[in-house]
Parts: C-alpha cells; structure tokens; sequence
C-alpha cells in the first residue's frame, strides 16, 4: 500500500504521530495542546492524533485498533496501555492478568509493524 496515498484519503498528508491508549495518552486533567503527544508533534514536526481512551485497557484497546490506528497508517505509533490492566479486581486477580497483557501488547506491535510503522 502507498502510505501518501493512503493518508491523502483521510485528508492527512504530513508524517503521523498516533498516540494509543488510556487515559495517561488522552491527557486526562490537561488541555489538549498540552499534552506530550502535542508537544512531541511539535518538537518533531508530526501531526499528531490522539487515540487515547480514559479507562481502556490493553483487551479493550486491542479491540479498536484498526478504527482508531491502523486505518490511518501512521508513521509512528506510541502505544501506552497498563494502568488500567495491573488493578487489582479482586485478592491477587488483575483486570488483564500479566500474560494476557503481554500478548496484547506483542498483537499491537506485530499490527504496527505489519503496515510499516
């Protein structure tokens, strides 16, 4: 796939940043300009989409990859999930245990690199 042309049809044209996960990502309690993903665009001459969820994780995340990341095509993909995933739900049972975790995130890698990014 030609990546130019495939940002053209989103009406992007510049290098892509995507920020992807939760609320740490979103900038929560920030204005948006504010944020470290706006301020790494800036420094590095990106533009920038945010795709940061409050309260996502890395199950929840994976889910929408592909509307919020994939079908972009970005040139880089921060991906910052875990806050979410390591809470306890209960005496020694994690919201997204550790394995499950890892082999979230090694999905989101593979999809990434998989367009080139």
């Amino acid at each position: 796939m030609d990546r130019v042309r495939d940002k053209e049809e989103y009406g992007m044209t510049d290098k892509l940043l995507i920020g992807f996960g939760d609320s740490i990502m979103a900038g929560a309690f920030v204005q948006p300009e504010d944020t470290y993903l706006v301020k790494l665009g800036e420094m590095f001459g990106f533009k920038t989409k945010n795709a940061g969820v409050p309260g996502n994780t890395s199950t929840q995340g994976l889910a929408r990859m592909e509307e919020d990341v994939l079908r972009f095509r970005p040139d880089i993909c921060i991906v910052a999930f875990g806050m979410n995933d390591h809470y306890a739900v209960a005496s020694d049972v994690r919201n997204v245990e550790k394995p499950v975790y890892r082999k979230n995130l090694r999905i989101m890698i593979t999809k990434n690199q998989e367009i080139g990014c």
